[in-house]
């Protein structure tokens, strides 16, 4: 995992496990999955489907339908897929103010 050898990973999780372990392989592999797509989402303007299917650990049907579902685009005559940059959110400037204001506390407290 620590080396986002996702194909490795999910080889691993796909071994047989004890009923015990099985709901928590589940959230790793699901988290995974999440994981790789936001990574694709960002470091990616095309990639190759079946290089994506690998990526995801999913066959190459469920990874373009998971594609889709995000809102990207597939060419099917290229075989690319071209991920949608996620929106960067919009920062206030309530979290610099209140910094600024928790500063300026302290330093009236020093004076004081």
């Amino acid at each position: 995992m620590w080396q986002k050898d996702f194909s490795g990973i999910y080889e691993t999780l796909s071994k047989d496990w004890s009923d015990e372990m099985k709901p928590l392989i589940i959230a790793i592999r699901e988290k995974t999955v999440k994981r790789a797509l936001d990574l694709v989402s960002q470091a990616y303007t095309s990639i190759s489907s079946e290089d994506f299917s690998k990526v995801l650990g999913l066959s190459l049907t469920e990874s373009l339908h998971m594609a889709t579902e995000q809102g990207w685009t597939e060419d099917s005559q290229s075989k690319m897929i071209y991920p949608k940059k996620p929106e960067i959110p919009v920062e206030t400037d309530a979290p610099s103010e209140q910094q600024l204001s928790r500063l300026t506390e302290y330093v009236s407290f020093l004076e004081n």
